[in-house]
């Protein structure tokens, strides 16, 4: 209560993934998802960690190319394993 400037924040807050993967950068967060969710989809790596489908796509290409997950299935039922 009072008359003067208001500072208004927006937390981003991700429910059911641990605080600290919020400052790991995106490659380790990406990694650690796929390692507690074996089998995941892109859909969900994307609601969890609230980047752009691009740059998701990209960074799990990397990470697929330095051999450290993969994907498993068809395109549209497949998931993501660490291997």
């Amino acid at each position: 209560v009072g008359a003067g400037p208001q500072t208004r924040y927006r937390l981003a807050v991700v429910l059911g993934e641990p605080i600290e993967l919020l400052n790991e950068p995106l490659n380790a967060r990406l990694v650690r998802l796929v390692q507690n969710h074996p089998g995941t989809q892109l859909p969900y790596l994307l609601s969890v960690v609230r980047e752009s489908r691009a740059t998701v796509k990209r960074v799990l290409s990397a990470l697929i190319a330095e051999g450290r997950i993969e994907h498993r299935g068809s395109k549209k039922t497949g998931g993501y394993y660490v291997k």
